[in-house]
């Protein structure tokens, strides 16, 4: 160091091949200057100063990705006498951070953390399953902290992790502009997402980005996909067989109606291919990865997407689509006044794990500009938009706006709301023979749930698909014996009494068990020449 000058942050860069592509991990020293030791897959970009897996609405060899109201992925750059850690705007994916007043630990990958600071997930603690579901409520009264053996850790959903001489804090990400009426923002969307098509087609980065998207028969796919046409897609996937939306895995009803949308990408000019949902019945060897994400494991219907993947690609998505819809937006639980976008729906938040091993980074364009949720729903009440609503309880005249008048035909989408995603039984289990056995083992040896009440399993599926589908249709029984049950309970205490999930204590488990798995089997060896975490992380 020069005499007389300050030292400077920074990060020493350490390609680590034995890491997923696109995960990291950073060591954070605070002292007057941070510096930070950076461990990162093969697919992590690093730029002067910086280094991302993601992407931004800007020029990409200026690497101001923190400055991005609408970044997506992960990474950090060196600001000031400081260093900015950065999540995506979208809660789909966050960052993972545990520290001390000397040192944090920052990772993309809560296992990798884990496996970094000599940590687990408590086998005895019955949270999980609500903190996860605490998503639904927006990034802002979202859940933070999460428990764990040693203390807890935190993550940071939709904001930036600056670290500097006064220790660690979490900030606001800066805010896209307000919006009036619909071609105010829908310019501004098509703007951004063109900004964001160049930044991923930029030639300087060193690993070429592909340019993925699904495409269903529903109003958000549609939406965005009739924006991204312009700029080229490589590969839209679609899976044509929905579910039955009254029944568990493995009980499903044949007949359902079809979810192809390969009519819309032929209208709009795209290449489309057909993939199974099901295909994890094949073969799962990334079972723990997704219910390391999240626990109920429902997003496997786009496993085989991973498999299309040459090196890293931009997946695009209609994830928080329901931001368009005008009815859901009116109900407190599903709508926070400073834009925290909570939403009815957790679909692709359960591929954070599964997406660094892919090499996927997820685009869900309904976030573009995302935490102008007010201005968003205002618009959706507006005049203007009357032309395009359909009624009842399934419409988004936004999305049915953009699609339209981009060339896609009101029949061909939005009719009915259908789902392609996996509905395992609750308590959700392994679905592998091998995985399954594993974990009833873990839950009888972490007296969780001992052999005797395991038996009951079977019965406890059945009963939990009756109460959490409770239709009238098929369930008829047992949907007016609940109906009148709650009535006279209601006469009875003056209050209408819950039937909730049974067992429902077990969700939890299964994502602490597939963590700890995770971070035991892909991390625990490779991390095995880093210094102790004793050394700079007090317990």
């Amino acid at each position: 160091m020069t005499p007389g000058r300050a030292p400077a942050p920074g990060f020493t860069l350490t390609l680590n091949s034995a890491l997923p592509k696109l995960a990291w991990l950073a060591r954070v020293n605070h002292g007057p200057a941070p510096t930070a030791v950076v461990w990162h897959g093969t697919a992590v970009e690093c730029l002067d100063g910086a280094f991302v897996e993601g992407i931004w609405d800007g020029p990409y060899e200026q690497g101001r990705f923190d400055e991005s109201a609408n970044f997506f992925g992960s990474g950090a750059r060196v600001v000031g006498d400081g260093l900015t850690f950065v999540s995506s705007a979208a809660m789909v994916d966050c960052l993972w951070y545990k520290g001390d007043q000397d040192t944090t630990w920052v990772s993309n990958s809560l296992p990798l953390l884990l496996s970094a600071t000599g940590d687990r997930l408590s086998p005895g603690y019955r949270g999980y399953h609500t903190f996860q579901d605490s998503l639904l409520a927006g990034f802002r009264r979202c859940e933070k902290d999460l428990v764990t053996e040693r203390g807890g850790v935190s993550r940071v959903v939709v904001g930036n992790l600056e670290i500097d001489r006064a220790g660690a804090r979490v900030v606001d990400k800066p805010l896209p502009p307000n919006f009036a009426t619909y071609q105010d923002y829908v310019d501004y969307l098509v703007a951004a997402y063109g900004r964001l098509r160049a930044n991923i087609g930029d030639p300087a980065r060193r690993t070429a980005l592909e340019l993925f998207s699904t495409q269903s028969r529903g109003y958000e796919t549609t939406a965005v996909n009739a924006i991204a046409a312009g700029g080229g897609i490589d590969q839209v996937f679609t899976c044509p067989d929905a579910r039955d939306k009254a029944s568990y895995l493995g009980r499903e009803r044949a007949g359902q109606p079809s979810d192809d949308g390969s009519e819309i990408c032929q209208r709009l000019g795209l290449p489309c291919t057909k993939i199974d949902r099901l295909s994890f019945l094949k073969g799962f060897p990334e079972e723990t990865l997704f219910f390391a994400g999240y626990y109920r494991g429902m997003d496997v219907n786009l496993r085989e997407i991973g498999q299309h993947v040459s090196s890293v690609a931009v997946m695009i998505t209609g994830a928080a689509g329901d931001m368009w819809e005008s009815i859901a937006l009116d109900k407190e639980v599903f709508h926070e006044k400073t834009g925290s976008f909570g939403t009815t729906d957790l679909t692709l938040h359960g591929i954070g794990e599964y997406r660094l091993h892919a090499g996927l980074i997820q685009l869900p364009v309904p976030m573009i500009a995302g935490r102008r949720r007010d201005d968003i729903h205002h618009i959706t009440r507006l005049g203007e938009m009357d032309p395009f609503r359909m009624g009842g309880h399934y419409d988004r005249p936004v999305a049915r706006r953009i699609a339209e008048e981009r060339g896609v035909e009101r029949e061909m989408f939005g009719q009915q709301k259908m789902n392609v995603t996996i509905a395992f039984p609750k308590p959700a289990m392994p679905f592998s023979p091998e995985l399954r056995a594993a974990y009833l083992d873990y839950l009888a040896e972490e007296k969780v749930l001992p052999r005797w009440k395991q038996a009951f399993l079977p019965l406890i599926y059945r009963l939990n698909e009756v109460l959490h589908y409770r239709s009238p249709k098929r369930y008829v029984a047992a949907f007016y014996g609940l109906y009148y049950a709650q009535r006279i309970l209601r006469k009875l205490t003056g209050r209408t009494p819950p039937f909730g999930i049974l067992w429902a204590n077990l969700s939890g488990s299964i994502f602490c068990f597939s963590v700890n798995r995770v971070a035991q089997e892909n991390y625990d060896q490779v991390l095995a020449a880093l210094p102790e975490p004793s050394d700079t992380l007090s317990g």
